[in-house]
């Protein structure tokens, strides 16, 4: 239940599932240049009941366990909100993710927002493609904006190694990852690649020792990890439902590494056509792309101070959130 107009709107209580990239890339930056109180509540360790929810404006990051949908539907809020930027619909349909992980999608994703559906419910969504897939709760579309901690570091200088960070949810691009970088590495013998991904992958890693397959990291590591440290980011996409609807999120990690960057074609990265080369999903295109940026640390420079520069004006152009 909601509150009446009029009511204190200021108490904002973010809800997360863990630090996450979504709450750091679409929700904080916009927070912390409005007058509102913050409170991050990790959903997973703490009870609903430990907080006081009348009054509070509650934004839902993603995901909602049960009984924090409960506790929102008792309480006299002073306005609820949520923000999703993954196609549940195609992601509960894709065979080929993890049982447990469509189970999260649809228990904690999808459910909530069908069920706090009402005249008062804010939906906000990273990309046009998602605004249609959910249109009857009227979202809106936020762009994603970087913190000023992300474009601090500086650019460091070009180098030879690749960088493929690609978790659960891609699961599927994996593959055209592994065969780009597999062609690469068969020319340059000086070049080494770094993947951070889900353990299911591995095994497509294991073609050469110059590979090295980190595995998983939490967020907070992964910003850690993820700070000036160069090379060229690559983040090929194959053309699916999932990934038709995402956001060009993978910039920001970019412009935070200082690295320069090849992305897939498609609606996930339309921001940066005009910024940097945007391949479609054939290995032979991106190798060649590859090649061309390892041989010229000109080029691989300017390209990553473009990526910067762009992220840099997403966080100028960020609006506030309408609250």
């Amino acid at each position: 239940m909601v509150e009446a107009e009029g009511s204190p709107r200021r108490r904002v209580l973010v809800l997360v599932r863990g630090p996450n990239p979504s709450c750091d890339y679409y929700l904080l930056p916009r927070l912390a240049r409005m007058d509102v109180s913050v409170e991050m509540i990790d959903t997973r360790s703490c009870r609903p009941d430990a907080l006081a929810l009348d009054g509070a404006l509650v934004i839902i990051c993603r995901y909602l366990p049960w009984r924090w949908l409960r506790a929102l539907q008792a309480a006299r809020l002073g306005g609820i909100a949520a923000f999703v930027d993954d196609d549940y619909a195609a992601m509960l349909r894709d065979g080929r993710l993890p049982l447990g992980y469509r189970a999260l999608v649809a228990l904690q994703g999808l459910l909530p927002l069908r069920l706090l559906k009402s005249g008062t419910f804010r939906l906000w969504v990273s990309t046009p493609t998602l605004a249609r897939r959910l249109a009857s709760w009227q979202p809106t579309v936020i762009e994603p904006t970087p913190g000023a901690d992300d474009l601090a570091a500086p650019l460091p200088p070009p180098s030879d190694l690749l960088r493929y960070h690609a978790q659960l949810s891609h699961l599927d691009d994996h593959p055209l990852a592994a065969e780009i970088v597999r062609r690469v590495l068969a020319k340059r013998p000086q070049t080494r690649v770094e993947v951070i991904g889900p353990p299911a992958a591995k095994a497509l890693w294991r073609f050469s020792d110059r590979a090295q397959f980190l595995g998983e990291m939490d967020w907070p590591a992964y910003r850690a990890h993820t700070t000036g440290a160069g090379g060229i980011l690559i983040a090929p996409l194959r053309d699916t439902a999932v990934n038709r609807s995402r956001a060009p999120t993978k910039a920001i990690d970019a412009a935070r590494l200082g690295a320069a960057g090849l992305f897939g074609a498609g609606p996930a990265s339309a921001a940066l056509a005009g910024t940097v080369p945007l391949l479609a999903d054939d290995p032979a295109t991106w190798e060649a792309a590859l090649l061309a940026l390892l041989d010229d640390p000109a080029a691989c420079a300017a390209n990553a101070a473009a990526l910067r520069a762009t992220v840099a004006d997403w966080g100028r152009r960020a609006a506030p959130l309408a609250l």
